[in-house]
């Protein structure tokens, strides 16, 4: 079966190319990376449990919710990105966030506890990455699982998880602003 390659995302200040976003170097993607948990926390500060716990509207999603993903997401990925950095060229099946998410207990714990436990996994990850040589970001994996073998870098990952976040990100600021007494 023929190797489908995802477009490569050249290490070391280039631009990456990716859908999500396709202008963020290493510096921007480790920047994203730092500030989601700061910004989800500056968002909700001295919002009740009460109303995280809210759905915004019919059929959307509580910010637990919205937490208790990313949180799935990022273990899914960041675990990606361990393999890639744990053996050369590693082989494993692709995981869909949502089905890990379905067999973890984030959305029946306290927001804030669920905050900090990704503020901590985010912090991990982000010294990792700062860790790695530009070359390192290049390092690649076949992820098998969903449809032809897909050969994703480390870069990817990393991209993927910064991407992902950001539109969970505004809707939780916009959610929150809204929800907010006018002053």
């Amino acid at each position: 079966m023929p190797l489908k390659r995802a477009p490569s995302a050249p290490a070391g200040g280039a631009r990456s190319r990716s859908a999500r976003d396709p202008h963020l170097n290493r510096e921007e993607i480790i920047e994203r990376l730092r500030q989601a948990p700061r910004r989800i926390a500056a968002a909700t500060r001295g919002v009740s449990n009460r109303t995280l716990r809210a759905a915004p509207a019919p059929n959307e999603w509580s910010l637990v919710d919205i937490l208790a993903h990313l949180r799935a997401s990022a273990d899914v990925w960041g675990g990606a990105i361990e393999q890639i950095l744990a053996a050369k060229r590693p082989t494993f099946r692709a995981v869909s966030p949502f089905t890990w998410l379905q067999h973890t207990n984030y959305r029946g714990l306290q927001f804030a506890q669920t905050l900090l436990a990704y503020g901590r996994q985010r912090t991990a990850l982000v010294k990792l990455l700062e860790s790695l040589p530009a070359h390192a970001w290049d390092r690649t994996a076949i992820v098998t699982g969903f449809g032809a073998p897909a050969e994703r870098t480390l870069t990817w990952y990393a991209l993927g998880i910064a991407g992902h976040e950001q539109s969970h990100l505004k809707h939780i600021e916009r959610v929150m602003r809204a929800r907010r007494p006018a002053r």
